[in-house]
């Protein structure tokens, strides 16, 4: 179930009509084979029937049924409306967003369960990745250190990788630049090999679970302008050219004499047309 916000009113998208009913036989599945429950000592006995489910998690399900279901919408005539009308009339958008579904609200209240196990402190008898994954966090939402140390950390990726040409402009030596080391120290750092020429990932065969091959596959493009027109391609390879730039002059040391911002504009559109060059070849192989 999704509502879209629309010019004049919140529209339903009627082509997700299979996950409202998914929804609920889902339910019904869960209410129907769940271990029966005694009711609560106030239930009547005109209440009890065999079979019924009345834990937390059922009734919450039940609910939740009830408040997606328009009960005066004929089942026969529209289905869609009765299993998903309640949840339209019932569902506000966020003003910060173009839709809301099931499954994006689930999404909302994951992320902040995990925040909320992510801000507790470490306790010893968690496993490590638990306090890892918390110290993670930690540094990320510590905005004042993040402060502190300003671009220095990703200047010092960039120089383990090799160094990026539109900082260095002539002091760049092509020749002490290898492509493999560069992937490899992106790896190192958990930096996806996606993100470079091409992708690597290691998996098991499926054809034999006793070795590991190799897959070899085109890269994250992220400037992708084969499905636009050529007047949209060259204001979006503009824009691009204009992030790029702008990142170079973010990252250039203070007062650094090596920044040219002429030979960052060259740089950069020679940048966007290798990566341009490089789409169109793997569009070439890997059509799908």
């Amino acid at each position: 179930m999704t509502v879209l916000r629309g010019p004049r009113s919140r529209v339903l998208r009627g082509s997700l009509f299979g996950s409202s009913l998914l929804v609920l036989l889902v339910a019904l599945h869960i209410v129907t084979d769940a271990s029966p429950v005694t009711p609560p000592s106030t239930t009547t006995s005109s209440q009890v029937v065999d079979d019924v489910c009345y834990t937390d998690g059922c009734n919450h399900t039940a609910s939740e049924l009830s408040f997606s279901i328009n009960a005066q919408a004929d089942p026969c005539q529209d289905f869609y409306q009765f299993a998903c009308g309640g949840y339209e009339m019932g569902t506000e958008i966020p003003e910060d967003s173009e839709s809301v579904s099931v499954i994006s609200q689930m999404e909302s209240k994951l992320r902040k369960q995990l925040q909320q196990l992510l801000s507790e402190p470490d306790r010893e008898a968690d496993p490590a990745a638990f306090n890892k994954a918390k110290t993670l966090y930690r540094s990320c939402v510590n905005t004042t250190r993040l402060e502190e140390r300003g671009l220095e950390p990703a200047r010092k990726i960039l120089e383990v990788a090799g160094g990026w040409p539109l900082l260095e402009n002539d002091s760049w030596d092509e020749s002490k630049f290898d492509w493999k080391q560069t992937l490899y120290a992106f790896e190192e750092m958990g930096i996806s090999s996606e993100y470079f020429l091409f992708n690597v990932a290691v998996s098991v065969d499926a054809k034999n679970a006793t070795k590991h091959i190799t897959h070899i596959s085109p890269p994250v493009f992220h400037l992708n302008v084969k499905p636009l027109d050529i007047k949209s391609q060259l204001v979006h390879i503009k824009k691009f050219v204009d992030q790029l730039k702008a990142s170079a002059l973010l990252l250039a040391e203070p007062n650094s004499t090596r920044t040219n911002a002429s030979l960052i504009e060259i740089e950069s559109r020679m940048a966007i047309g290798f990566e341009v060059a490089l789409n169109r070849v793997s569009a070439e192989f890997w059509p799908g």
